[in-house]
């Protein structure tokens, strides 16, 4: 069941079947180690927030929240791969272009982000909305309207792509992931509770 949740001028869609209220905590996370954790030099992986020469500042940025919202709940640090930022900036054309949210048929996990406002969004910026699903999850354990915040975290994932376009009436950012995440069965062993939290 497809399902759209509005916010002021943000739109969040969703294709898949939970906030933590952060106020006074912080997480802790773990430094993210040697650049060998994250890929081999020249291949598709690039370490969490890192420039890099093939991904741009929005695709970095991106990749930097999520890996940070994974760490928090004990999933690896995922890796931008240019293969999934092609598929994900030919569906955002798509979307600008038509003027509406739909999903695509991937076969990769997908996450869509809408906003009207007149600034590009950070890399953050759709993150975060995706995250913000989690306190959904927690109360309903995985049957609220959560299935961007479970991919973001999900454990099984491994690369990301990202992009974003501009359309008249706002610009819409799609994210694609492999393997894909929200699989029936499976939520128990890929969405993590939040770890390592201590008080301010």
């Amino acid at each position: 069941m497809l399902r759209i949740i509005a916010l002021s001028t943000l739109v969040v869609f969703a294709n898949a079947a939970g906030i933590i209220n952060f106020d006074g905590i912080k997480a802790e996370l773990a430094s993210p180690g040697s650049p060998n954790q994250y890929g081999p030099p020249g291949s598709s992986l690039n370490m969490p927030g890192a420039a890099s020469s093939r991904f741009g500042a929005f695709e970095t940025e991106a990749l930097r929240a999520h890996n940070t919202y994974r760490a928090m709940h004990g999933a690896a640090p995922l890796r931008l791969n240019q293969e999934l930022c092609n598929v994900a900036q030919n569906w955002a054309n798509y979307l600008a272009q038509r003027g509406s949210m739909v999903h695509s048929q991937t076969q990769h996990g997908e996450n869509l982000y809408w906003t009207s406002a007149n600034s590009v969004p950070s890399g953050a910026t759709a993150v975060d909305a995706w995250y913000s699903e989690v306190e959904d999850y927690f109360s309903w354990f995985g049957t609220g309207p959560t299935g961007h915040f479970t991919q973001v975290v999900w454990k099984g994932t491994r690369e990301m792509g990202i992009a974003q376009s501009r359309g008249r009436n706002g610009v819409y950012v799609v994210a694609n992931y492999s393997p894909p995440g929200n699989m029936q069965g499976e939520y128990d062993e890929n969405v993590g509770p939040i770890q390592r939290i201590s008080s301010f």
